[in-house]
């Protein structure tokens, strides 16, 4: 079936690039003359703090304001790069921006930079021409050519800017939670077993408020926004295997949610009990996990005792432990043994001259950590990867190789939505509708600004709906829609459920 979807993609999507985004030219200029003042406003706030972005030095500079962030606050430990250096990254910063001025200010700065230079900076063209990549590893599409259209920035500001083409309104079409459905859809269906999931959504019980309410104690229907946005973050967090570190992270990034840690355990705790079949379909075992890093590595209980010195008939049945501790000694600057016994230097050559032989297979930014021998979480975290490196199958029939354990996961129910989406693209293009741009859930439509908005939108549900039933045939699909003369959400002229 992947293999029909995959060739009617690209004959749709090459249309969607030449019908083009319209951006509105009165509007733009003012956004970018703001966002240029603000800039220059964050930079002398940064340059209180002794940062100038881009002179000389800047680079030492702000490292050093970074290591004095860590000396002056005991619970900040800022990730460091393979070569050492703390890394300046926004999604490893933006955990403290709350509690850091400093960091709230370059985050920002950064952001604002990141904008005028990604996407204002490009959309002075009148008309964007976004190019489709039609099948990354999950089975979703990415986007080049004149601008990123799937990742403009979470501002609607920048979104308002794009506008339908003349004597055209836009109608936006998404599914709700389609992600959701197509892991309840995966749960019956591929993996043959029970899901409460499925059930729910069957019911139209809003899972984002059911969570919520479990957890709150509250009814359903007295769950605030802020309350329903946490549960939004663990409904589709979860279903990727995300542990509760992650799971906060996500939150922030996505949602812009603050959790702390024992507020992402008791989510985490609650959606499991909500839906039980999660715990066989994420099920994984730390049994055995020392015996996957030692085959990885390709341990030798002998060769490790004839090196390091030690008896061999001890290690002879201890393959696990030696995994676990080929673990410590790329995560620990000084490994211990459990009885503080500090490990010898041939005991960490002989680890880290097994990880040099794989070091190929490691990301590129890890592999200079490798030679220089510099221990990390992030470092332990690749090697984990691989570790759990496994082929998972969607169920439309695309076998993607070598994944992740949290790719093994995903793939199943986003490469599922991504398949079914496409199935109602084709729908759409076969029906006449002009197509502007496509984000994975989402079609931006035109259609004439005289028609008859509330039948026009519903044509459009039903395809949808058809489309994603394809493969889809046992959990309720649900389209939101909206009439808008700009792409923003704050300015839609009306809104349109359907299910």
């Amino acid at each position: 079936m992947t293999h029909g979807i995959q060739i009617k993609t690209p004959i749709v999507l090459k249309e969607v690039t030449g019908n083009g985004l319209c951006v509105d030219q009165t509007q733009l200029e003012p956004f970018r003359k703001q966002l240029e003042t603000d800039l220059i406003d964050l930079r002398e706030q940064m340059l209180s703090f002794g940062y100038r972005p881009g002179s000389k030095g800047c680079k030492k500079a702000l490292q050093q304001i970074l290591r004095n962030i860590e000396i002056d606050n005991p619970g900040i430990v800022f990730p460091r790069t393979g070569s050492g250096y703390i890394s300046e990254s926004a999604r490893h910063l933006e955990e403290y921006a709350d509690k850091v001025p400093f960091l709230l200010i370059y985050l920002r700065a950064t952001e604002i930079e990141k904008l005028l230079s990604t996407f204002i900076g490009k959309m002075g063209r009148g008309v964007l021409h976004p190019e489709f990549d039609i099948l990354k590893n999950t089975g979703r599409t990415s986007v080049f050519g004149d601008i990123s259209a799937q990742n403009l920035p979470r501002d609607e500001r920048v979104r308002a800017l794009f506008v339908p083409s003349p004597g055209r309104v836009f109608i936006v079409a998404d599914y709700a939670a389609i992600e959701m459905a197509t892991l309840a859809q995966a749960l019956l269906s591929q993996f043959g077993g029970h899901s409460k999931m499925a059930e729910a959504i069957n019911a139209g019980i809003d899972l984002h408020r059911l969570v919520a309410s479990r957890l709150t104690g509250k009814p359903e229907s007295e769950i605030t926004k802020d309350e329903r946005q946490k549960a939004k973050a663990v409904n589709f967090g979860l279903p990727g295997g995300m542990g509760v570190k992650t799971l906060r992270q996500y939150a922030k990034t996505n949602y812009g949610v603050d959790l702390t840690e024992l507020e992402a355990g008791r989510l985490t705790g609650t959606w499991f009990d909500l839906f039980p079949e999660m715990r066989q379909f994420l099920g994984k075992s730390n049994d055995n996990f020392g015996e996957g890093i030692a085959r990885l590595l390709q341990i030798n209980c002998a060769d490790y005792a004839l090196v390091t010195g030690q008896d061999i008939n001890f290690w002879a049945d201890k393959i696990g432990m030696l995994g676990w501790m080929a673990r410590k000694v790329f995560l620990e600057e000084l490994p211990r043994t459990g009885n503080g016994r500090e490990y010898a230097e041939a005991e960490c050559d002989y680890f880290w001259g097994r990880l040099g032989a794989i070091i190929d297979r490691l990301p590129a930014q890890h592999q200079q950590a490798v030679t220089n021998r510099m221990p990390s979480k992030a470092l332990v975290a690749a090697v984990s990867n691989l570790v759990g490196q496994a082929g998972t199958l969607t169920q439309t029939g695309r076998l993607r190789a070598d994944a992740t354990y949290c790719a093994q996961h995903n793939t199943i129910f986003q490469g599922l939505a991504a398949d079914g989406a496409k199935l109602a693209m084709w729908k759409l293009w076969r029906n006449g509708f002009r197509i502007v741009n496509f984000i994975h859930d989402e079609f931006l439509i035109e259609v004439p600004e005289r028609s008859n908005h509330d039948e026009v939108a519903e044509t459009i549900k039903r395809l949808m709906i058809e489309g994603m039933q394809e493969v889809v045939p046992d959990v309720r699909i649900n389209v939101e829609g909206a009439v808008s003369c700009r792409w923003n959400k704050d300015v839609r002229r009306s809104q349109i459920s359907v299910t």
